[in-house]
């Protein structure tokens, strides 16, 4: 692989010749190129759609591992060798092409058999429309009931305010009535008292 700290040097993977070979990967649907020493993987490589080979010689070719931020190369014993290889990665890279669009275009179906499936079930399915009906009704109700709380409170404290007004208006009527009562009597009063001081101016007339 290229040097990750200089990247204008090769650093080599390992001393001998090794096994390197492109597989299906089933359990994540995915194309590698696999390299093993022992129990040290010196390759592991996803293929992409967008990756390429660059044939640099008659016997080395590379590639570009985006994934791993790394550049890889291979030397092969012979040209017939090394075209064998870059025709089984152009094979698995137009299978990942193709596994790309079936999967788009699976979801694309799936996704409008699922909307499909919505409108229809929203069409057809009357329980979720009476269910529907139902909880508008109970909130109208519950909305009707609190405005029918609020008014008879406000008609209370109305009635409250009535009979405080009428109460005040009596109390002031009584006082009113009282006063002037008391104003008559005073007044009478004074009459009589000076009737009866002319009477007796008239009596002593009299007898004098």
């Amino acid at each position: 692989q290229v040097d990750p700290d200089t990247r204008k040097s090769w650093i080599p993977l390992s001393i001998g010749a090794v096994n390197v070979q492109i597989f299906h990967d089933s359990v994540k649907n995915v194309y590698r190129i696999l390299s093993v020493d022992g129990s040290k993987v010196l390759i592991n490589t996803i293929v992409t759609a967008r990756m390429s080979f660059t044939k640099t010689s008659q016997k080395f070719c590379q590639w570009v591992d985006s994934r791993a931020n790394n550049v890889y190369g291979l030397g092969f014993a012979n040209e017939a060798d090394l075209t064998r290889f870059m025709d089984k990665f152009i094979e698995v890279k137009e299978a990942t092409k193709n596994a790309i669009r079936s999967s788009s275009v699976d979801a694309r179906q799936t996704y409008r058999s699922e909307s499909d499936w919505s409108i229809q079930s929203k069409r057809l399915d009357p329980s979720l429309q009476l269910k529907q009906e139902n909880a508008h009704l109970k909130f109208a109700l519950a909305q009707s009931s609190n405005n029918a709380k609020k008014c008879q409170e406000e008609l209370d404290i109305l009635r409250n305010n009535n009979a405080k007004l009428t109460t005040a208006l009596q109390e002031r009527t009584e006082k009113d009535g009282n006063k002037k009562e008391r104003e008559t009597e005073k007044f009478d009063l004074k009459q009589i008292k000076l009737y009866n001081h002319s009477g007796f101016y008239c009596f002593n007339n009299i007898w004098s």
